[in-house]
């Protein structure tokens, strides 16, 4: 018996649809999409602030932000709450942009869900204050944060 193969046609140099990378461009463009950055941040903008951040926090465990209003920068972050505030930590900050960022300008936009609250970035400076924001984020670490791990009050805007 003699089998006849078919000449494959197909133009191996023709791009073929990509619907997976299509999806995530278009997911990615309304903010960062988990670990890659991205632009403005969409949603509605909340005249008021919850009076308790932890169940926005519980709900979608973690939060987005926005800083560089000029040129918008996005990125997924870890907030948490100490003593009723909302915080965010960077760890290994000066490698990084966003801490560049809202050192000249502090204004930012943080989003849980379709939210949006505007808030202003506060360094925390104070040694026993860092250890104590530090601790509620670990509650199981007895020595104080790294030097390259900074964190930031996320308080009202004036």
């Amino acid at each position: 018996m003699v089998r006849v193969m078919k000449a494959d046609t197909s133009d191996e140099r023709t791009p073929k649809p990509r619907p997976l990378a299509a999806l995530l461009i278009l997911l990615c463009s309304c903010g960062p999409c988990g670990p890659i950055p991205g632009g403005a941040l969409s949603g509605e903008v909340q005249a008021e602030a919850p009076s308790d951040w932890q169940p926005l926090i519980h709900e979608e465990g973690y939060c987005q932000i926005e800083v560089n209003p000029p040129d918008p920068y996005s990125f997924t972050a870890n907030c948490f709450v100490h003593e009723g505030t909302l915080h965010v930590a960077s760890m290994g900050a000066p490698d990084k942009r966003w801490p560049a960022y809202v050192a000249k300008d502090p204004n930012v936009r943080v989003r849980f869900g379709d939210d949006i609250f505007l808030r202003r970035t506060v360094k925390i400076e104070d040694a026993k204050a860092r250890a104590a924001v530090f601790r509620t984020k670990r509650p199981e670490e007895t020595d104080s944060p790294e030097d390259t791990m900074w964190f930031y009050h996320l308080e009202p805007r004036p």
